[in-house]
């Protein structure tokens, strides 16, 4: 049994490098073939998709995951039910939304015959992956994170390689993402046993719709509030024609981000429920796991920065010349705000574990205005929307670390 959990262990981590090492292939294809500012606007159309999400998703996994990992086939049946049929809904609402954004020009969603469908089932997918490891189905859920995130990216890189530069556009990069995105939901609800059309009903999901908003709108402000600084960075470059400085931001902080992405499957995911379960039966056995995630989290994040730091520098030197290299110091300051979000999220899961929504939602709000004063405060450029990322990552850090230990003494005490 122990052996069957190690080999399934290593086939979520073999799955999620393998994402991560498409996503690297598909960002060096992307330097290589487009110019800076259509990097940018693939990454904010990245960004926006993702969180456009939160909205269609409300955060209700937050409370309905909860409940999964301790409900019986019964219960687990309706919370799913209830979570398909809501998450329509929102979509629906979402992207009328959306839409009037569109229509008066007030972001660039690029093509929003593309942005409406990758909306929904980049969403679906991802709900049914938290639903699969909700269910302890920790692989069947690596795989679906594979479909949609890494697969697609090698069938076209293949093709690309044979086709002329002009051939290789972001629509072509995009439709093929969606493809792949519909057939990760498919495979997922197949796994979950799940007939997606024999649960669909609009009228069940507005009989819930209410009481769905309510249970997670502490946990959707404050997804919003924190999720906003990553997409508003992006955005703020974008409407200030801050074209090439896009372009670069988003090239190296989709670098960066990777570690982020690592960490979520080989450490968070595995730490997630254990600290859940924990934290109803063993406080003291609770903190101790916080400790080992934090050590696990700051090794890894570190060793990992520093080695993508060095090997991307000796490898644009080699394939991109002086292009990313004269501003890699933009890599080196972004991964360093990646350290510190990377353990702001082992105190996030500490706190998540303890039902401190509240004192979640404070801290995320407290950082997002920490980030819009410091844009405020020293203007839009590259440089300053860097500072306030660094600036927010930090009070987040300090925060979320404070509340930790207020209830680590209080525990003891």
């Amino acid at each position: 049994m122990q052996l069957l959990k190690n080999n399934e262990y290593m086939a979520c981590i073999l799955l999620r490098v393998s994402s991560i090492f498409s996503k690297f292939l598909l960002i060096f294809f992307l330097a290589k073939l487009l110019d800076q500012y259509s990097i940018g606007i693939y990454s904010l159309f990245v960004s926006l998709t993702a969180y456009f999400s939160y909205f269609v998703g409300i955060e209700y996994y937050s409370f309905a995951n909860r409940r999964l990992i301790t409900a019986n086939k019964e219960e687990k049946d309706r919370i799913i039910k209830v979570q398909l049929n809501v998450y329509l809904i929102n979509f629906l609402i979402t992207s009328t939304f959306v839409i009037i954004l569109q229509i008066f020009n007030l972001i660039n969603f690029y093509s929003i015959l593309l942005f409406i469908p990758m909306l929904y089932f980049e969403h679906l997918s991802l709900e049914l992956t938290r639903v699969l490891i909700a269910n302890g189905k920790q692989l069947d859920a690596s795989k679906v994170v594979f479909i949609k995130s890494g697969m697609w990216i090698f069938p076209l890189i293949s093709v690309a390689v044979f086709l002329p530069n002009s051939y290789f556009t972001i629509e072509i990069i995009l439709s093929t993402w969606l493809l792949f995105s519909i057939y990760s939901a498919s495979w997922a609800l197949r796994k979950l046993d799940i007939n997606y059309f024999q649960l669909i009903s609009l009228k069940f999901g507005l009989n819930n719709i209410y009481g769905s908003f309510f249970d997670s709108i502490t946990f959707l402000i404050s997804t919003v509030c924190l999720r906003s600084i990553f997409v508003f960075d992006k955005v703020l470059l974008e409407r200030n024609g801050f074209g090439y400085e896009l372009g670069v931001y988003a090239f190296y902080f989709t670098v960066s981000n990777t570690i982020l992405t690592f960490l979520e499957v080989g450490v968070f995911q595995f730490f997630y429920q254990k600290l859940i379960k924990l934290a109803a039966t063993d406080p003291h056995l609770l903190t101790k796991e916080l400790f080992k995630m934090l050590v696990l989290t700051f090794v890894l994040s570190l060793t990992g920065s520093i080695f993508i730091f060095y090997s991307f520098k000796l490898y644009l030197a080699v394939f991109f010349g002086e292009g990313y290299l004269e501003d890699i110091y933009v890599l080196a300051y972004l991964l360093i705000i990646n350290i510190l979000i990377c353990l702001t999220y082992c105190f996030h899961y500490f706190l998540y574990s303890l039902n401190k929504d509240k004192t979640l939602l404070f801290s995320n709000f407290i950082s997002m205005i920490a980030f819009f004063y410091a844009v405020i405060m020293f203007g839009i450029d590259l440089n300053n929307i860097i500072l306030a990322l660094f600036a927010s990552a930090l009070i987040l850090l300090m925060l979320k670390a404070f509340f930790s230990i207020i209830y680590i003494y209080s525990n003891k005490t």
